[in-house]
């Protein structure tokens, strides 16, 4: 590192550890008269583990960083030597030498005793932020009678919650610059790296994408950084791949899910702000991934990227995943049960989904009872006091050859369904047209109505008039929904309420055969010009499938390779296994399950959001900016189905605020990483405190809005918050404008 550079990063050895079992309390919290007191005590060994400490300076503040692996709730110490002089201020054995100040956690204190007893008076309070990986402080360099041009030493200190265990970093010393101002950058990148073996930061210094080095989506790049730690400058008024070496020994670190480095404003031309691109190449630098430009502005010390880990299993959300049957008969039939509210088993196997099947066996000619309508009420309500959302499907038969009803019937029916799906529009997923033919599915019906066009478009009609304009509708025929609607769905009509927006597609036997099963009909060409309508149009609305059992001798089939390219075509949400319809066949899960992909089908049905990163502000202040971004990744196979709000969430034990973000998470699409910035003013009104900092994606609907069961988690670890529905990105200190004075 050259003698220009004035921050020095050293890397903290282990001080040697001593263990005692009659420890005394070593340091004792602020009194009442700001007095620190001193018990003695022997450092003991515990799991803090402290990497390094970086000390920066910007001509008024000394700014603190000490990295590591801390245990929750560590308090933090920096001894600070200012005179540079071991005969004043405190000292003890060989640990501390001449002490002026001390940093404990938030507060500074200056040292009032006679140089071996434990004695520090308060001077103020500081701003600080700690979490598990480090520790961020500043101090004004007028508080610690400093002014520019002075060497000063410095000891950093990790201790447990209770006091009771501590650990020092080396001690060393700094220059206080007195001209130049230097800031830290951190560049950080996350991403899917394991296919990679190169990997460079492209920096552009002047925010000018006309000057520096431009290729592709890297504009104006004016230093470059390899991960060999080189940093090369982009030669004035040059053109091409052109750089001069500028310096080594840069730290890099890479691994297959981030890329970072920190960089001294002062290596690139003392800048005070950087726009940089990452960009990740191959063993033989023939296939580049780059990555959109980030801007970095200055005082980066009080910024944290947090690289979050993902989950491996399923996760529980709603309206997602694998789906179970239930069947309220209007009467005994077929086993089925008569009885509302009786289905707990759904909930104990873990699913977040069911099909409410009304099977109507009882009024194929007259209207619906008063009384099973009120047994319908009571199965949703069970459904919205358990965390449960529900596909609806109403029919007049569970088989082939049994009759269903004539067309009035039907839209009597759906008439008096209508207030039961607008009292119960929160718990409803989407409806299934259902009403025709066997099991609903529009094929074999006793009247005729699969084969009248006009029957079927009344219905349709009928469906999306009674359903509330928020819910999907469901059809099981691709040709059907064609005929609709010639064009498949865009972006740009995608969630307006309008009918085709809302028109979705189930498909009862998922993946049994190329038609599965007379899904789609017609020729070779007719099936795949069907197949490829759906899978623009499940872009934007749900699809739902069912496995059917195989039996070779009628040509049905199931692989892993077939499930997994229609899953991903289709968009798939939800599916159901059919259950023992022909019992002497082949389960398809029984298959999926031997080849070895019954789990991936599983963990990615609908959406499956994944925390990349989040890039935060350890400290915040009152009245003034508050950002955040975010990267999350959809890495299920389609986007959510229903409409929801995304927010940021800012609490602690007494106050709680939520920003709604500007994003429509049913935009998150699969196979794609989702960059959500934040921006905001912190109210005035807000109290000072320590904040976690979390996004919460909870139910549209104001009565489950607040209900964690309803609430989406994404697939990380250790940031799941079950009591509140939060997803916790980090956390930080909020305080006011005047909090730092000496």
């Amino acid at each position: 590192m050259s003698n220009s550079i004035k921050s020095i990063i050293i890397i903290m050895l282990l001080s040697s550890l001593y263990a005692s079992s009659n420890i005394k309390k070593s340091w004792v919290p602020i009194a009442a008269n700001d007095v620190l007191t001193f018990v003695p005590y022997r450092q003991v060994a515990i799991k803090n583990m402290i990497k390094n400490t970086i000390l920066l300076n910007d001509n008024k503040y000394l700014k603190l960083k000490i990295k590591g692996n801390f245990i929750p709730k560590s308090n933090f110490n920096l001894f600070i030597n200012s005179d540079n002089d071991e005969k004043t201020g405190y000292s003890r054995d060989r640990e501390i030498k001449g002490a002026d100040y001390l940093v404990e956690n938030h507060t500074l204190f200056v040292y009032a005793g006679n140089g071996s007893n434990w004695k520090w008076t308060k001077l103020g309070q500081i701003e600080s932020h700690a979490n598990t990986t480090s520790w961020n402080a500043k101090v004004r360099l007028s508080s610690l009678d400093l002014s520019g041009g002075e060497t000063i030493r410095y000891r950093s200190q990790v201790m447990t919650q209770d006091w009771e265990k501590g650990i020092y970093g080396k001690g060393s010393t700094f220059t206080i610059p007195n001209k130049e101002e230097e800031n830290l950058f951190t560049l950080t990148q996350s991403g899917n790296f394991s296919q990679f073996s190169h990997f460079s930061f492209f920096i552009d210094i002047d925010n000018n994408p006309n000057t520096g080095y431009t290729k592709g989506r890297i504009k104006g790049a004016d230093f470059l950084i390899e991960d060999n730690g080189v940093l090369y400058k982009h030669p004035k008024g040059a053109t091409g791949w052109k750089w001069d070496k500028v310096q080594d020994g840069i730290v890099f670190t890479h691994t297959d899910t981030m890329m970072q480095m920190d960089i001294s404003s002062l290596l690139l031309d003392n800048t005070q702000s950087i726009t940089f691109y990452a960009m990740a190449s191959t063993i033989d630098w023939k296939e580049n991934e780059i990555f959109d430009a980030k801007y970095v502005g200055t005082d980066n010390i009080d910024i944290q990227t947090i690289i979050y880990d993902e989950l491996k299993g399923n996760i529980d959300n709603p309206e997602r995943g694998l789906y179970a049957n239930h069947y309220l008969a209007s009467s005994a039939y077929r086993g089925y049960s008569t009885e509302a509210g009786k289905y707990k088993w759904v909930v104990d196997h873990g699913y977040r989904v069911f099909v409410e099947k009304l099977v109507l066996v009882d009024f194929r000619d007259k209207l619906i009872s008063n009384e099973y309508l009120g047994r319908v009420r009571k199965d949703f309500t069970f459904a919205r006091e358990n965390g449960l959302k529900m596909i609806v499907r109403a029919t007049y038969n569970e088989h082939q050859g049994e009759p269903d009803a004539s067309l009035d019937i039907v839209l009597n029916h759906i008439a008096q369904l209508k207030p039961i799906y607008n009292e119960y529009k929160d718990v409803i997923m989407s409806v299934e047209a259902g009403f025709i033919g066997a099991w609903g599915e529009w094929h074999h019906s006793s009247n005729g109505l699969n084969k009248d066009n006009h029957a079927k478009d009344t219905i349709k009609n009928a469906l999306l008039k009674a359903i509330p304009s928020s819910i999907p509708v469901q059809f099981r025929n691709p040709p059907e929904i064609m005929r609709w609607y010639p064009t498949p769905l865009n972006a740009k009509d995608a969630y307006s309420g309008r009918d085709q927006s809302r028109v979705g597609f189930y498909d009862d036997c998922f993946n049994w055969n190329a038609s599965d099963m007379g899904t789609f009909t017609g020729d070779a060409s007719s099936i795949k010009r069907q197949k490829e309508y759906i899978n623009k149009n499940s872009k934007f609305t749900p699809t739902v499938g069912e496995t059917c059992p195989i039996d070779v001798s009628t040509g049905s089939t199931a692989s892993c390779e077939g499930a997994l390219k229609l899953a991903e075509e289709t968009h798939l949400t939800s599916l159901g296994d059919s259950g023992d319809w022909h019992p002497e066949w082949t389960k398809p899960i029984d298959v999926y399950k031997n080849e070895g992909c019954w789990d991936e089908i599983v963990r990615r049905l609908g959406y499956r959001f994944v925390l990349k990163s989040a890039t935060l502000p350890t400290i915040a202040k009152l009245g003034q900016n508050f950002s955040a971004e975010i990267e999350i990744e959809n890495k299920g196979f389609a986007s959510l189905v229903n409409r929801r709000n995304a927010y940021i969430v800012l609490e602690n034990e007494d106050k709680r605020v939520a920003f709604k973000l500007n994003t429509d998470p049913r935009n998150w699409e699969p196979n794609k990483t989702i960059t959500i910035k934040f921006h905001t003013i912190l109210s005035n009104s807000m109290t000072e405190g320590h904040y976690r900092v979390a996004l919460w994606i909870p139910d549209i609907h104001e009565n489950l809005k607040n209900n964690s069961k309803y609430a989406i988690r994404t697939a990380n670890t250790k940031t799941w918050n079950s009591q509140k529905g939060y997803n916790v990105l980090g956390e930080v200190d909020v305080i006011s404008s005047d909090t730092l004075t000496k």
